[in-house]
């Protein structure tokens, strides 16, 4: 698979849009004419179908079974639950982010979003101001880290309440989370080489 970075280095959207987007109020499920989905199945279902319809078509590695029957199979209904409210606050996002991401890194990228969109904690929030210093990838890898994070802890959570029997083991998490420091790593040296770049300098940009 090719590394994270480089797949969205090719990505020119507007990115005033995607900040937008980011930043716009959460829609909360009961408060849009939309059908939340009852069954499990038909939860992967439509998780499979909002993720053709954004144009998603990398995968981790060849299947041999559908993406929903995937989906079906690694995630319980409760956090896999904010992944279709994610698809619900999705709305601005550009298709092009998604055309670039894998299917479970879409996948996420979705819980991510709607996780930064509704937690009442303010420092893991989505803020204008960070979020216009940041470049899209890396706006994009922490959505989708944010993603892997809260649905282990949403997993875990109902372990506890004795709901869910074994912990959670997510598809190809270690790898898109390595894929997640490696593009954090090479943002951070940038950063630190515009600290200690010489004044009248022209500084390479890696993103």
């Amino acid at each position: 698979m090719e590394p994270l970075e480089e797949r969205l280095k090719r990505v020119s959207v507007d990115k005033d849009e995607l900040v937008d987007a980011l930043c716009a109020e959460k829609i909360r499920p009961r408060d849009v004419r939309y059908s939340l989905s009852y069954l499990k199945y038909d939860l992967s279902d439509r998780i499979e179908e909002s993720l053709r319809k954004r144009g998603v078509h990398l995968d981790e590695k060849e299947r041999s079974s559908s993406v929903s029957s995937h989906i079906y199979a690694a995630i319980n209904k409760e956090p896999l639950k904010r992944v279709e409210y994610g698809i619900i606050n999705s709305r601005g996002i550009p298709d092009e982010i998604f055309e670039h991401l894998t299917n479970w890194e879409a996948i996420y990228f979705l819980a991510g979003l709607w996780n930064k969109k509704s937690t009442p904690i303010e420092s893991k929030q989505y803020r204008r101001d960070l979020l216009e210093r940041q470049p899209v990838p890396l706006i994009v890898a922490e959505t989708i880290e944010t993603g892997i994070r809260a649905l282990e802890k949403i997993h875990r959570s109902m372990v506890e309440r004795g709901e869910y029997k074994s912990d959670i083991k997510l598809p190809y998490a270690d790898e898109i989370m390595q894929r997640y420091y490696s593009l954090r790593t090479s943002f951070m040296r940038e950063s630190q080489a515009k600290k200690t770049k010489p004044k009248g300098q022209k500084q390479l940009r890696l993103f």
